[in-house]
């Protein structure tokens, strides 16, 4: 038989063999990819792939760890967190895709570049006594988390909501593996502390179940830091929301955005804080075009030590109080070195129209400095100057007006810091002096009081909350009109110094003349004290006056207004008696003496008089 002949048969037979044994390879690599599919990984390659895990600081239980048939390795109903720590977070996906590094692993290496994270869910139970379990949830968690050299993480694509809001994240971390050493997934080893922590996820709970958004608000956060420093972390954080309502108020068309710099190469770190609101609506006052912008920086290592400025805008602001028109509040404060309670601060408010029940006011500029505890809100010591005009009230009006303040501790008063910088404002030189008593010598038959130590506040009613504080201020005000009386210009100065109140001068300057006035006021004894000079017209000040003031007024003319004199005192009622009996306890008490000079004359009821002068008591 010829040989040639022999050769296609068996080359068809040695084919069929092949191809009988090719069937054979793919049905069991076919089986074999079913039962990894159905089945899952056999342990000795699921133990490699889950070391690398926790070797890059991932602890992961799931119930199956199979193979896709096009997207690789998948682990099914995974949870990252602690089993044994039955209040702490718990994170759990439906699906984690475990894309591995195949140039490694044709090298028989297990390297995972990264996970896909699909289907997720984050739950932080909060416990309640004697009531239905609550729990804070974010849910719908999608994400990729990239395992970079160096032990760094890469966040990506992060979506999640949370009450009904969008989230969007990303973010880098740097020794992540350290991550798993935080104390947020470690179980508290004392009742207290876990208990403190579960009181603020109840008040956190309880806030954001009495907040609602007539449209789901966007929040994107963008993240970077070393996981084994938190004051490294740098945030950028932005967030809207078209309307809500709140346990603050409602928000129309808000924007708030935060952004927080680590300290780097010996600079400061930087806060900065931002809102912005159409309209706002609190219970404190309603806004329009609401701008708030807020900037914070410290020296690393020391949280205590910090710089910060404040702007505060609005178009539009209506409280029970008053309303105002274009507000514009700037503030600068400073921490003071070595006082981890006290700042410093300097403030401008410029307020372009205002209106209260009590009058308005234009063009008012305040410029304030304090020095303050954070943990009270009433300013230790601190200067102010106001400036206002026109000003209208229902007693009267005046072109401009000027009023300076100076306040401080009456039993410590508290200095100025020094190393700040700071422009003085241009208050009284002589405003921290005690200003002297005024000369008002008892008369035998003349107002008394009872006297009473300074300690005892019991019968001082409100005035004992401003027992230990000074106060100095001066007010200036320029064409004064009231009721018909026009002044050209009244100035005044006062202190009050516990148990004192002391107006130390009132000076009013009239076409005709002018008046001085000076006046104490002794808290503890009730005693108040007045002492007043006058060579204006009395003509002049007729409509201040009651009808029969006027009429008996009426029958005197002089050519020349007659200079008086006078001291007054009386004993006012009880602080603490809400409805006193004002004529029957005020005028025993009452006390009048002085003299007038009318060195031209004049007339009484048509009767000429050469001259006049007269005392009485």
């Amino acid at each position: 038989m010829n040989p040639s002949s022999r050769f296609w048969p068996r080359c068809r037979i040695y084919f069929r063999r092949f191809r009988i044994a090719l069937w054979l390879v793919l049905l069991a690599l076919l089986g074999a990819l079913v039962y990894l599919n159905q089945v899952g990984l056999p342990a000795f390659v699921k133990q490699p792939l889950l070391d690398k895990l926790r070797a890059r600081g991932l602890e992961l239980e799931f119930s199956r760890l199979r193979l896709s048939w096009y997207r690789g390795i998948i682990a099914e109903n995974v949870r990252f967190g602690r089993a044994d720590h039955p209040l702490g977070p718990r994170v759990t996906f439906a699906q984690v895709q475990v894309q591995l590094n195949y140039r490694a692993l044709a090298r028989r290496q297990f390297q995972v570049d990264a996970l896909a994270l699909r289907h997720g869910r984050l739950v932080w139970p909060v416990a309640q006594t004697n009531q239905a379990p609550r729990q804070l949830a974010v849910e719908h968690i999608q994400t990729d988390l990239r395992f970079l050299p160096n032990d760094e993480w890469a966040l990506d694509n992060f979506r999640a909501g949370f009450v009904g809001a969008r989230i969007q994240l990303s973010g880098t971390l740097t020794h992540a593996s350290a991550a798993r050493d935080w104390k947020f997934f470690q179980p508290q080893p004392q009742a207290r502390a876990a208990g403190r922590w579960q009181a603020r996820l109840q008040r956190l709970a309880d806030a954001l179940e009495r907040i609602d958004f007539a449209a789901p608000p966007d929040l994107r956060l963008d993240l970077h830091g070393d996981a084994r420093d938190f004051q490294s972390f740098s945030v950028r954080l932005s967030a809207t929301a078209p309307a809500a309502q709140t346990p603050w108020g409602t928000l129309a068309q808000g924007r708030f955005s935060a952004r927080l710099l680590p300290a780097a190469n010996n600079e400061l770190s930087r806060a900065e804080l931002g809102l912005r609101a159409a309209n706002a609506q609190t219970p404190w006052a309603n806004i329009t075009n609401f701008l708030l912008l807020l900037h914070l920086t410290s020296a690393e290592g020391q949280t205590n030590q910090f710089n910060g400025d404040l702007t505060l805008k609005a178009s539009d602001a209506q409280t029970r109080w008053a309303t105002a028109t274009n507000v514009e509040l700037k503030a600068n404060f400073v921490s003071v070195k070595d006082e981890t309670n006290l700042v410093s601060s300097d403030l401008v408010l410029l307020v372009e129209r205002a209106t209260s029940k009590w009058g308005s006011g234009a063009n008012a500029r305040l410029a304030a400095q304090c020095l303050l505890a954070l943990t009270n809100p009433v300013p230790l010591s601190g200067q102010a100057r106001l400036e206002c005009g026109p000003l209208e009230t229902q007693w009267g009006r005046a072109r401009q007006v000027q009023l300076l303040a100076r306040l401080f501790m009456n039993r410590h008063v508290v200095e100025q810091p020094s190393g700040l910088p700071r422009a003085p404002l241009a208050l009284d030189t002589n405003a921290g002096q005690t200003p002297a008593p005024l000369p008002l010598p008892a008369k035998e038959g003349g107002a008394t009081a009872p006297t009473s130590p300074l300690s005892d506040h019991a019968d001082w009613a409100w005035w004992a909350r401003l027992e230990p504080y000074a106060l100095d201020w001066e007010c200036q005000l320029a064409e004064l009109e009231a009721r018909q009386v026009a002044g050209k210009e009244m100035t005044c100065r006062g202190a009050w110094r516990a148990p004192s109140l002391t107006l130390t001068n009132l000076h009013a300057t009239f076409d005709h003349g002018q008046i001085d006035l000076r006046a104490a006021l002794n808290v503890a004894t009730r005693l108040l004290e007045a002492a007043v000079t006058s060579d204006a017209d009395p003509r002049q000040l007729a409509p201040l006056l009651p009808d029969s003031a006027r009429r008996w007024l009426a029958q005197f003319t002089w050519e020349q207004p007659p200079r008086l004199s006078a001291h007054a005192g009386l004993v006012l009622p009880a602080w603490t008696n809400p409805a006193p009996d004002w004529r029957q306890q005020l005028q025993p008490t009452l006390r009048l003496e002085g003299e007038f000079n009318a060195p031209q004359g004049g007339a009484c009821r048509a009767v000429p008089v050469s001259t006049a002068q007269s005392h009485f008591s």
